[in-house]
């Protein structure tokens, strides 16, 4: 997520981290074999993987699909020049040529 530049990290830590802190809070009944404490964290963490699985995960997963097609995406910027004289970048800023890539097809 890092990598990709994913917008929301920071918001999808602050996700798990709360659920790690709620998790933390039935471990002394589940130590003490508290069977109600047992059936409340898995109805938790039922709906907690439900919830973050079909929200933030598919965002996430959106992104990642949404960065990969645009990797190939071309960026040209011109002005009033022939495209000859305009520089090309790609998606990520990196300079390239035209022609040279249209070359080996």
């Amino acid at each position: 997520m890092r990598a990709s530049r994913y917008d929301s990290l920071k918001w999808h830590k602050q996700l798990h981290a709360a659920a790690c802190r709620n998790l933390k809070r039935y471990a002394p009944a589940l130590e003490r074999g508290d069977r109600e404490a047992g059936l409340a964290l898995l109805e938790y963490l039922t709906g907690w993987l439900h919830n973050h699985t079909h929200v933030a995960d598919r965002m996430m997963g959106a992104h990642l699909r949404n960065q990969r097609l645009c990797v190939g995406k071309l960026v040209f910027r011109a002005g009033t020049k022939a495209a000859e004289a305009c520089k090309w970048v790609d998606s990520r800023g990196k300079a390239f040529d035209p022609l040279e890539t249209t070359k080996s097809f």
